[in-house]
């Protein structure tokens, strides 16, 4: 997958964000994992977290520009939708620094757009989550000013202040070259607010209540309204609980604050997700997971998740600064602006990609028509991917084989396997190994046939055969063959 990424254009890094289930007992936790958002994929976000243009025009961005774009989701088969912030916003951080949870920022349209745009993607079949930023708000939110004018202000523990000089804490900041600390001393008292990322951010007192009642009533609005969950900004950060006493710290774990909020959306809507952004190495996610039952989430399957343009292999643009350089307009066809704004292109906030990886070489139009584009390659995938419940609800077993350059590992769930080869090489590749069967790991799975899900080839269920795995992923399900006349010495080869 990623080989093929690279080689149809795409230059940004591949993340993977992760499924968090928040629970109580671990079992109840693995119990919400695997409900029906196992299956679901996930839609690329509205690329409306940067003001695009000068003046919004309804084609896609806003609200109403994006209900628009509705059919194009549902060609590609997701069955879930999330949202960038769309909240009324000062935009300093593109979106991610709400003045106020429960509004639309009027450029982007307003109270009636989203709902209508919630309902005319659940009318295609697909959910709507939305990104909700909790570690911080901008310092315009009215709680901060109402913090920062007195010590004495019922809003002052909000958030988080220390009387002290600060030690240096240059090593602690996330984006090193925009913040030189992680506290920045206020005018009016003379203390120190934190803000893990920048000073126009001070951060939440998560570990006083009222705040988390301010935040859980704001989830309870939008569910209302019809979100069908919330992706949760920062987790780690907010988790910490830097810069709290210990006394008012040793009031709430920050994984029992997790699990009342998963308990919390469940109580709203028994179906809801709980989606959390956890950047970290696997070790430290671990501790982000409620310790050692952590493991557990990492052996079952992922929900594949799309940033916008990735289906197309859209560049960044290395002109931009810092995290705008992956946040270019997304390109719809090879018209002015590619077709994201009808604004003269000089009044764009965000410049649209040039050279090669510019609209008129890459856009949406295009690609679907190209049937050996990445956008149908991806597409491809993901009706596969609903195709195969052993991917969501399977057994996930590692096959070893001696090329570093391919990840070969099975999926088997009711009686029925799935063999997926991951070529990370920008060429094909040719590797054996063997399939052991899931009942018996002493035996190979004989009188068996492959069929590439990819291309509908299938592989003769005689001796042993060696397969070409392209640049790429290749799926190939290992059914039984009745016409096989008993066990064959069959071992897949990759």
């Amino acid at each position: 997958m990623l080989a093929a990424y690279r080689d149809n254009g795409g230059r940004g890094k591949a993340v993977l964000q992760v499924h968090l289930c928040w629970a109580p007992q671990e079992e109840d936790a693995v119990s919400v994992a695997l409900d029906q958002w196992r299956s679901s994929v996930f839609a690329p976000p509205v690329p409306w977290d940067l003001p695009t243009a000068a003046h919004f025009d309804g084609v896609s961005a806003d609200v109403g520009g994006l209900i628009q774009r509705v059919d194009y989701l549902a060609a590609l088969d997701v069955t879930c939708i999330c949202l960038m912030p769309f909240y009324p916003s000062p935009d300093r951080d593109d979106g991610y620094d709400v003045t106020d949870m429960y509004g639309v920022d009027p450029m982007l349209g307003t109270m009636g757009d989203v709902v209508e745009f919630i309902r005319t993607a659940k009318d295609r079949g697909m959910r709507v989550i939305a990104d909700f930023v909790i570690n911080h708000t901008p310092d315009q939110h009215p709680w901060f000013k109402e913090s920062r004018k007195s010590v004495d202000s019922p809003f002052r523990d909000y958030y988080v202040w220390r009387r002290g000089t600060p030690p240096d804490t240059s090593d602690q900041v996330v984006f090193p070259g925009e913040e030189t600390s992680i506290w920045t001393q206020d005018k009016a008292t003379g203390e120190w607010y934190l803000h893990m990322f920048s000073k126009h951010q001070p951060d939440l007192n998560v570990a006083n209540p009222k705040v988390r009642d301010e935040i859980a009533k704001s989830m309870d609005f939008w569910l209302q309204l019809g979100l069908d969950g919330v992706r949760l900004d920062a987790v780690p950060f907010f988790l910490e609980l830097q810069g709290v006493s210990k006394e008012e710290a040793g009031k709430i774990d920050p994984h029992d604050y997790l699990a009342a909020l998963r308990s919390f959306i469940n109580r709203r809507n028994g179906s809801a997700i709980l989606l959390g952004e956890v950047n970290l190495p696997y070790k430290e996610q671990l501790k982000y997971f409620g310790g050692p039952a952590g493991n557990e989430f990492f052996s079952l399957p992922g929900t594949p998740v799309l940033s916008y343009g990735e289906e197309l292999g859209m560049g960044e643009d290395l002109r931009a600064k810092g995290r705008s350089a992956i946040r270019s307009p997304m390109q719809w066809n090879d018209t002015e602006n590619g077709g994201f704004s009808t604004a003269p292109a000089e009044q764009l906030v965000a410049k649209m990609v040039d050279g090669y990886f510019g609209p008129k070489n890459i856009n949406a139009a295009r690609a679907k028509r190209d049937p050996d584009s990445l956008w149908n390659f991806i597409a491809a995938l993901i009706r596969s991917y609903r195709e195969s419940p052993e991917l969501a609800w399977g057994d996930f077993e590692l096959i070893k084989q001696p090329n570093p350059c391919v990840l070969l590992h099975s999926c088997t769930r009711a009686g029925s396997t799935l063999v997926l080869a991951h070529n990370m090489a920008a060429k094909p590749a040719s590797v054996t190994a063997k399939v052991l069967s899931p009942e018996d790991p002493e035996e190979t799975l004989g009188g068996a046939v492959l069929l590439d899900l990819l291309d509908g080839d299938i592989v003769p269920p005689v001796g042993r055969r060696r397969i070409r795995a392209g640049a790429g992923t290749v799926r190939l399900p290992v059914v039984p063959d009745p016409a096989a006349g008993g066990p064959q010495d069959l071992t897949p080869v990759r």
